[in-house]
């Protein structure tokens, strides 16, 4: 009987007074999350940065302007030309900025955001954008950071920059030397004039290589007022790796972090072999117009394009020789073949395909190697001397999209995109014999290291990476996960090896090259792509 009434007393207590500790409750929760209480918001303001890139101190205003402290990693300056902020995966427009930012260098930037509500304590979660030029290297964007944040002023967060009142200097350039001018062992100049600003300044030329973004001559002068100075390099007459360079003033004003800066534009040593060891390479578009674009992998810049004959090309392959050029059509079910002598479509292998996506040759030669991506997934076999399909592996692949041939021709890998794997064939039986399962999200192109020792595969599906396989062991040892890849369709390395060059299916649509000793990216063409899957070298 006491256990009943001490309840009953508990009810009737609970039934007296708890509506007012449930409003208590109710008002003390809101007062914490509106940070009365120091506890902060029950969304915490956050930037978290990706790779190269650091971001900390989000604060946010009731129009979405958003202030942050942030920082490059990358190693090598960069000149911020845009900022942006979106709450999807997609590339936002972009407002102008101008700043230049030296290795490790922390500066405040103000990115404007899409906030759907305008009180204090909206909430807003997104990405933030830089657009920025590296070396010179122009039209590169970057997702830099994910923001989580809320409104906690209605006043204006300021600007970076120097604000209202402060004006930089201008820099112009001229007499600089022009692509075709500069020979090995040649002397070259370039005239700068920097004037106006509101403080004193001072201005650095850089010559850089723009294949591995190191500095190979430089100079600093400081300035009041307007000044004007020329700067004089002589090109190396043996260290062929100086090719392609650039010359690069950046103009450092006594304002903090301000920096503006002017570029000349790339120019090749025109003497001496290939930085990346090959003349040529060709990246196949899959978008409209459908056309294979030809680069000049002495200087990386498109020279060309071969614009008949496809319908949705997506992979790319040359013979040993360099004679011919094998292109898959997956628009037109066939495989085209282009005469790399005068650049045009001279056949077609029209039958046996069904969606094909990639194309590797034997190293002898005598048969081509086609990925169909169309059920019943197989790899057809190409004999080359007829141009007629003689055979295919029926087992083992689920949408395959990559395929290469291991140096000694002992063995090829073909990268499985739906079963997250790399099959390995005998070539001497065609059969499948092995499979590497680990490692891989949506993986679509396979690479060889002219040595054999590792091969590189490009994953389509986030994480957006280049994972590297150990082929004595078939197993995955590094990965290079750069925020340079967007959809990474193909890969290809240099015949000498020094390079891997990666095609980006998506926005940017670009081709990145890598330096195969550090397995870093080191530079990236961004003209002339609309779609790129594919990519070559032509031999050495």
């Amino acid at each position: 009987m006491a256990h009943n009434s001490r309840s009953q007393s508990a009810m009737e207590y609970l039934m007296t007074y708890g509506w007012a500790i449930l409003v208590i409750a109710i008002v003390l929760f809101g007062l914490y999350s509106t940070g009365v209480f120091g506890g902060g918001s029950a969304l915490p303001n956050s930037c978290e940065a990706q790779s190269g890139f650091l971001c900390s101190s989000p604060k946010m205003n009731t129009t979405g302007n958003v202030i942050v402290t942030f920082g490059e990693a990358l190693g090598v300056p960069i000149s911020i030309t845009g900022l942006g902020c979106s709450n999807t995966s997609t590339e936002p427009s972009f407002a102008s900025n101008s700043m230049t930012l030296q290795p490790g260098e922390e500066t405040t930037l103000t990115f404007q955001c899409p906030l759907a509500s305008n009180a204090i304590g909206a909430a807003f979660t997104g990405t933030l954008w830089v657009q920025y030029t590296k070396n010179g290297q122009t039209g590169q964007a970057s997702q830099i950071a994910t923001l989580t944040a809320k409104a906690v002023t209605s006043n204006s967060l300021g600007s970076s920059g120097g604000g209202s009142s402060y004006t930089p200097p201008t820099v112009s350039l001229s007499s600089c030397p022009s692509p075709a001018s500069v020979t090995s062992g040649s002397s070259v100049s370039c005239s700068a004039t920097v004037s106006g600003g509101t403080s004193s300044y001072t201005y650095n030329w850089i010559v850089v290589n723009s294949i591995t973004d190191a500095v190979v001559a430089s100079q600093v002068y400081t300035g009041v007022s307007s000044t004007s100075n020329t700067f004089s390099y002589t090109t190396s007459s043996s260290d062929t790796s100086n090719s392609p360079e650039a010359f690069n003033v950046i103009v450092t004003d006594a304002h903090p972090t301000t920096v503006n800066s002017a570029y000349s534009g790339t120019f090749a040593i025109t003497s001496g072999s290939s930085p990346s060891g090959g003349a040529y390479a060709y990246v196949v578009n899959d978008a409209s117009p459908y056309n294979v674009v030809i680069i000049n992998t002495a200087t990386n810049t498109v020279v060309n394009a071969i614009t008949s004959g496809f319908n949705g090309p997506t992979g790319v392959a040359f013979s040993p020789s360099g004679t011919y050029a094998y292109v898959v059509n997956e628009g037109a079910n066939n495989v085209v073949i282009v005469d790399t002598a005068t650049n045009t479509v001279v056949n077609a292998i029209a039958s046996g395909f069904l969606n094909p996506y990639n194309v590797a040759f034997s190293p002898s030669g005598t048969y081509a190697y086609v990925a169909n991506t169309g059920i019943p997934y197989n790899v057809v076999i190409i004999n080359t001397a007829t141009n007629t399909v003689v055979n295919a592996i029926a087992s083992g692949f689920y949408n395959p999209t990559g395929v290469a041939f291991s140096p000694s021709g002992t063995y090829a890998y073909v990268a499985n995109y739906d079963n997250n794997n790399v099959v390995i064939i005998n070539t001497a039986t065609n059969t499948v014999v092995n499979a590497i399962t680990s490692g891989f999200n949506g993986p679509t192109g396979v690479a060889f290291s002219p040595d054999g020792s590792y091969a590189y595969v490009v994953n389509d599906a986030s994480p957006y990476n280049v994972v590297i396989i150990n082929t004595a062991t078939n197993t995955v040892v590094n990965s290079i996960t750069s925020g340079s890849f967007f959809n990474p369709n193909g890969v290809a390395f240099s015949p000498s090896g020094t390079y891997a060059y990666v095609v980006n299916g998506a926005s940017p649509y670009n081709v990145v090259i890598i330096n195969t000793a550090t397995n870093t990216v080191v530079n990236a063409i961004t003209s002339g792509f609309n779609g790129p899957t594919g990519v070559a070298f032509s031999p050495s």
